[in-house]
């Protein structure tokens, strides 16, 4: 089974709508479709989409390949920290202990200049 997630799904319906030819949107869904067959294992192709899609004729193609779709609702994008400023972000970078420990100094060793050039 191939499981076809909704973001790509989105991208792809609104990619075939930008044709504005449903010649080229039924041509462009065949060979997505010849693609996907030429998996030989392959038994069922859902397509998980928004309810909201670019048209219902890219949807009805869909269906004509026997691929199944499958509604799903948007997930909501969770935002991290709110409560913070940038601010606070550029103080993190102070909690990390950027220096090196080693003293070795890569621009004088000739050494490795002429190993990089072997």
């Amino acid at each position: 089974m191939l499981i076809a997630a909704p973001e790509s799904t989105n991208t792809m319906e609104n990619w075939v709508d930008s044709f504005d030819s449903p010649s080229i949107c039924a041509r462009a869904l065949a060979l997505i479709d010849a693609r996907f067959r030429a998996i030989s294992s392959l038994q069922e192709i859902v397509i998980e989409v928004y309810e909201e899609g670019p048209s219902t004729y890219i949807r009805k193609k869909m269906e004509s390949h026997r691929w199944i779709l499958k509604v799903v609702e948007p997930v909501e994008v969770e935002e991290w920290d709110v409560d913070r400023s940038w601010d606070d972000f550029e103080d993190d970078e102070y909690l990390y202990d950027n220096d090196d420990d080693d003293d070795y100094d890569i621009d004088n060793d000739s050494d490795f200049w002429r190993r990089a050039a072997d």
